[in-house]
């Protein structure tokens, strides 16, 4: 479901890249009037947006919380601190 999803997403990612070429070449107003691409590129990206959400395509999603983030750079340190391990490869520079 979530492939059907994403593939909705690029569509209306497309759709939205095509009418913006439209707004900005006629005008978002035409005649008085908002200009229908305007309206229908308005609504393609509210979907887009509501897409994203199911897919959950946002930074806590992508990229984990910020405490997580921060207690990942905190172990990776220590585990630099720690003494050579035979058993983890690592790279020796020879001085």
């Amino acid at each position: 479901m979530d492939l059907v999803t994403a593939a909705q997403l690029a569509r209306a990612q497309a759709d939205i890249e095509a009418l913006q070429a439209v707004v900005d070449a006629e005008g978002y107003i035409l005649d008085g009037k908002i200009n229908p691409a305007a309206q229908m590129l308005e609504t393609l990206v509210k979907r887009a947006t509501a897409l994203t959400r199911v897919l959950q395509v946002h930074a806590i999603a992508t990229v984990g919380r910020s405490n997580d983030t921060g207690d990942a750079a905190r172990l990776e340190r220590q585990a630099r601190q720690q003494p050579d391990d035979d058993l983890i490869p690592r790279l020796r520079i020879a001085k």
